[in-house]
Parts: structure tokens; C-alpha cells; sequence
């Protein structure tokens, strides 16, 4: 497990710690939960990207489309903020609005829903990480098609 390897290093050595770090793996054929801030790093260091919201996984989508093909309200927040070093891309930043729940206190239902402009009622009491099983992952749900339309293109991991 790495928590934020590489948050507090100049980029340069940034670079060395990452690629020690996918040599490594690579070598001994190994996977690692990396925790990190930065979605550049993250993407270089992972195949899946889990995004979370106070503690509770909200999305988990393939790091090389996480920019793309992400559909939770939040992600998509997140990845409008990120800089495309691309000037032909062209991307409105989402802005939240709305008070971050504390975190002793969570919400019922997806944490996010009370800063969620696309939230509607299933959102209030549908908790996508527990389970009977272990922790449930959402992965690649979309949760607001229209004001009117709800898409079910939940697929659930139990581990």
C-alpha cells in the first residue's frame, strides 16, 4: 500500500520514486493500492481507478478513461478540474456547490448526494459500499441520464 508516495517530492524525483516503483512490480509481479491526490500519478500507477468521497467508494472505472467515460456526478466534478495538456481539449470545470457532510456523520444513501445537482431519490437510501457479502463497489454506474430518466447500468463487485 502506498499512501501518497510521491505528494511531497520534487517532480524530478517524483519521476524516479514512480518508475522504481512500476519496476518493482513489474519484476515481482505484483499490484499495489496507491492513494494519491494527483490524477497524472494515479493514472501512471494504476489499470483501475477507485474514486471516493468521504471514505466511501463512489465510481471505479479503467485509469485510462477515468477522464472520458466517468458517469458518477462527483468524478465527473473531479476530472473537470483536471489540466488536459491538450489545447485542443476543451472541458467546463464543474463547479460544487453546497457543505461537505462530516464524516462522523455521513449521509444516507451516496455521500455525495447533498452537494449533487443530478441527485434524485434512489440516491438518498441506496449505500453502494455495504453489503451482505463485504464491501460493494459501484462500477461504472450512472446515475442521472435526465431530469426524467434514471440509467440502470450498475454492475456491482462483492468482495
Amino acid at each position: 500500500m502506498h499512501d501518497e508516495p510521491v505528494s511531497a517530492l520534487d517532480v524530478s524525483v517524483q519521476a524516479q520514486i514512480i518508475n522504481l516503483l512500476k519496476e518493482i512490480q513489474e519484476r515481482f509481479n505484483m499490484g499495489y493500492v496507491f492513494i494519491g491526490h494527483n490524477i497524472a500519478v494515479v493514472q501512471h500507477m494504476a489499470h483501475k481507478i477507485a474514486v471516493m468521497y468521504l471514505g466511501k467508494v463512489l465510481e471505479l472505472c479503467d485509469s485510462s478513461k477515468i477522464l472520458t467515460e466517468s458517469v458518477h456526478p462527483y468524478t465527473k466534478a473531479l476530472m473537470s478540474a483536471f489540466p488536459v495538456p491538450d489545447p485542443s481539449y476543451e472541458q467546463e470545470e464543474i463547479k460544487l456547490g453546497g457543505e461537505i457532510p462530516s464524516p462522523i456523520n455521513r449521509p444516507s444513501g451516496c455521500s455525495f448526494h447533498p452537494r449533487c445537482e443530478s441527485v434524485i431519490e434512489k440516491c438518498f437510501v441506496w449505500n453502494l459500499n455495504s453489503g451482505r457479502f463485504g464491501i460493494v463497489i459501484l462500477q461504472r454506474a450512472t446515475w442521472w441520464a435526465s431530469k426524467q430518466d434514471l440509467l440502470s447500468q450498475c454492475r456491482v463487485e462483492l468482495y
